[in-house]
C-alpha cells in the first residue's frame, strides 16, 4: 500500500543521506590530515602512509569495539553509542584544528621516528571514534531493512570516490580546516538522519 511504499522510500532516503554523509566526512578528515602531516613529517609519501595506516588500524579498532558492544548490550544502545561517537568526533576535530598549528613547530623539531610516532598517536583517538558510525549504521540497516544493505555499501563507496575531488575543491575555498569543519557538519547531518529514521 501507499503507506508502506512511503515508509520504504523514507527509509531509503535516510540510508542515502547517512552513508553518503559519513563516507564523505571520513575521507574529508583523512585528506586534511594528510596535508597537515605533510608539514610535520616533511615528506608527502610519509604523510600518506602514516595517515592511511593510522586511520585504517584505529578506525578498524573502533568498528571492533562496536561489534563487542552489540554483542553485550541491547540494540537500544546503538543510538546512544552513535550520539557519543559523533559528539566526540566533532570535539576532537575542533580541538585539533586549534591545537595542531600550535604544536606543529615543536613536532617538526623532533627526530623522524618520533615525528611518525607522534603523528600516529595524534590520529589514533579521532580515527577510533570515526570507525564507529559506519558499523552502527550497518547494524541498524541489518535490523530494520536488510534488503537495503547493498545500498548502504554502494553509497558509502560512491562517497569515497567523490570525497577526494570535493575535499580539494573545498580546500581551495575554505582551507583544510574548513574541510574538517565540513566533515563535522556531515557527521551531524548523518546523526540527524539516523534520528529521523527511528522517529
Amino acid at each position: 500500500n501507499k503507506a508502506d511504499k512511503k515508509k520504504t522510500a523514507g527509509r531509503r532516503l535516510n540510508i542515502i543521506i547517512y552513508f553518503l554523509a559519513i563516507g564523505l566526512a571520513f575521507l574529508f578528515i583523512e585528506i586534511a590530515f594528510i596535508q597537515k602531516f605533510t608539514l610535520i613529517l616533511s615528506q608527502p609519501l610519509y604523510a600518506v602512509a602514516v595517515t592511511l595506516c593510522a586511520f585504517l588500524i584505529f578506525s578498524g579498532l573502533g568498528s571492533l569495539y562496536v561489534q563487542h558492544c552489540l554483542k553485550t548490550a541491547s540494540t537500544a544502545f546503538i543510538p546512544v553509542l552513535l550520539r557519543r561517537s559523533i559528539m566526540l568526533i566533532g570535539l576532537i576535530t575542533v580541538f585539533y584544528i586549534v591545537v595542531l598549528p600550535l604544536i606543529s613547530s615543536t613536532m617538526m623539531a623532533l627526530p623522524e621516528g618520533a615525528r611518525i610516532i607522534s603523528a600516529v598517536i595524534l590520529a589514533a583517538p579521532l580515527a577510533f571514534f570515526m570507525g564507529m558510525p559506519f558499523s552502527l549504521g550497518l547494524a541498524t540497516v541489518q535490523q530494520t531493512s536488510p534488503h537495503l544493505l547493498p545500498w548502504a555499501w554502494g553509497i558509502n563507496g560512491c562517497a569515497s570516490v567523490l570525497s577526494a575531488i570535493l575535499a580539494v575543491l573545498l580546500a581551495i575555498e575554505t582551507g583544510f580546516n574548513g574541510v574538517m569543519l565540513c566533515a563535522v557538519m556531515l557527521y551531524f547531518i548523518a546523526w540527524l538522519s539516523r534520528i529521523k529514521s527511528t522517529a
